[in-house]
């Protein structure tokens, strides 16, 4: 499933640098975790267009975004904190509601529950091949664009910004329609723009480490099996406060332990 529209992400960590590992985050875990949820919603219920809300864990931020599963894109329609996105969704509402005075408004919300894998699964190779992780990270398409297809690329920014803007318009055209094809189009030109020009910074293991030990609701107490498959509370309390480096085993075993599939291990 690719992702456009990342120029959302970038404009709010710009204006919220504090937000920044969250969102970050979310951004890399998109391509393994709401790819696959987009593909398990095609295959139960059959639509090919849906829009989706994540909260990032128990963070106080969440993105909105709208899929067309018949060309595996979507786009980023929203990013904020959950009060922000609070007063979005009224205004939305409003806005509806105004064109249409006798739609009724409704909103489900789904609720995950988050355990910690057996120790069984831990000891076992790390799901995502070192091969995949160093992957993850590189443009989708076109990887190279030769001087034949110059013309492929956007040379402005405005240029992008208004093709980005078209995307979105046709972004829920129905297979075999011209506005597919124009959609089927704009859609790899984006993506290659957005990963050349849109930076983000690399994020740092710790970092993200401490974010999903927090998510999974991991204070001063670890669980007993991560312990021993670390070595000693010790061991794991030096390297959360920075004083002590974690062997290349260990780190993978905290990456898999908590479920961070993207990530090279770095010691």
């Amino acid at each position: 499933m690719y992702l456009i529209a990342k120029n959302k992400i970038a404009d709010y960590i710009q204006q919220h640098p504090e937000a920044e590992t969250n969102f970050l985050v979310w951004l890399k875990e998109f391509r393994y975790r709401d790819g696959n949820r987009l593909k398990d919603i095609k295959e139960s219920s059959g639509d090919l267009n849906i829009t989706v809300e994540s909260q990032f864990g128990n963070a106080n931020y969440k993105i909105r975004y709208r899929a067309n599963i018949f060309l595996k894109t979507a786009y980023i329609e929203w990013v904020g904190t959950v009060a922000e996105f609070g007063a979005y969704m009224q205004n939305e509402r409003k806005n509806r509601q105004a064109l249409y005075p006798d739609m009724k408004v409704g909103h489900i919300v789904t609720k995950v529950s988050l355990t910690p894998p057996d120790l069984d699964k831990i000891k076992k190779s790390r799901e995502v091949k070192q091969a995949e992780i160093a992957t993850a990270d590189q443009p989708h398409e076109p990887e190279v664009v030769s001087e034949q297809a110059i013309d492929f690329l956007f040379k402005t920014t405005a240029e992008y910004e208004a093709s980005l803007a078209r995307a979105i318009s046709i972004f829920d055209a129905g297979p075999s329609t011209p506005e597919c094809l124009e959609l089927a189009t704009l859609v790899p030109r984006l993506i290659h723009y957005e990963n050349k020009y849109i930076y983000f910074h690399k994020l740092d293991p710790l970092t993200v480490i401490k974010l999903k030990m927090k998510e999974w609701g991991m204070g001063t107490q670890y669980p007993l099996d991560l312990i021993k498959l670390i070595g000693s509370k010790e061991d794991l309390d030096q390297y959360l406060s920075g004083e002590k480096a974690l062997s290349k085993q260990a780190l993978g075993v905290l990456y898999n332990y908590l479920k961070i599939n993207f990530m090279d291990i770095e010691v």
